[in-house]
């Protein structure tokens, strides 16, 4: 696909979707949302990537709809049928992605752009970051996932706090909160991706994988079913994967494994 919305790239077992629509803070449109699914698609079939990078151009992560585009639908319900549902799924293929995912925001992240930012694994934010739902600013309800996802992440007094305030919260706020894992100075963010993103890149990909897996089914089973899972995946990956053997072999003769 000739990508107009989004720039993608992959590198050193690193794959980023940027979302460029700057002139339109990076909203939402259904172009947007098929670009990304196209990019998921191929970071998905891709072996060798380890990590996915969301990222933005211009001056904002993502203002969420495009409310432009979101009106002209607004009155045809199978086009907004077809709107939300392609979101969704697209949500949900971030979640699913077998590799970790990283958001990395810089302006604000609002609405959709919180609810895309909350499909992901873990988030890096700049210290002017700022962060709000805020559909009910608009007459609206969430419908990519918020009230589910961000009651998950903070927690439900919190999320319903946001959600009905409308208002918007500072990164420092947002980290206080475990809304987002990390806050750096603006002009250090660039640096800390980086640095994050190449020490995962050195790992084992099964491993990635396997973790990602247990983690995200922890989340839903009980506490006993959760740690059986777990039990039951480890003796299946350390005795059918290379990678466990060269990572005790790379300890034993003091070298660095070599997962590549």
């Amino acid at each position: 696909m000739n990508y107009k919305n989004i720039i993608y790239s992959c590198t050193n077992h690193v794959a980023e979707i940027q979302l460029n629509r700057p002139d339109a803070l990076n909203a939402f449109n259904m172009d947007l949302i098929t670009e990304i699914e196209s990019a998921l698609n191929t970071v998905k079939e891709s072996p060798k990537t380890k990590i996915l990078v969301f990222s933005a151009n211009g001056r904002a992560f993502s203002a969420g709809a495009d409310l432009i585009y979101f009106k002209s639908v607004l009155s045809n319900p199978k086009d907004l049928q077809k709107y939300i549902r392609k979101l969704n799924q697209v949500f949900f293929m971030i979640e699913q992605l077998p590799i970790p995912t990283l958001c990395v925001v810089q302006g604000f992240a609002l609405a959709g752009g919180l609810e895309l930012m909350l499909c992901c694994d873990v988030i890096i934010a700049s210290r002017s970051a700022q962060f709000g739902d805020q559909h009910i600013n608009f007459g609206l309800i969430p419908g990519g996932g918020s009230s589910r996802r961000l009651t998950e992440r903070i927690g439900k007094q919190q999320a319903f706090e946001l959600m009905i305030s409308g208002r918007w919260m500072n990164s420092e706020e947002a980290l206080k909160i475990q809304l987002i894992y990390k806050v750096v100075d603006d002009e250090e963010l660039k640096d800390t991706v980086t640095e994050f993103t190449s020490n995962i890149s050195s790992k084992s990909r099964a491993s990635l994988s396997n973790i990602k897996t247990l983690i995200n089914h922890s989340n839903y089973a009980s506490r006993y079913d959760a740690i059986s899972f777990e039990n039951e995946m480890f003796i299946k990956y350390v005795s059918s994967h290379e990678d466990p053997s060269e990572g005790l072999n790379a300890f034993s003769e003091k070298r660095k494994p070599n997962f590549d």
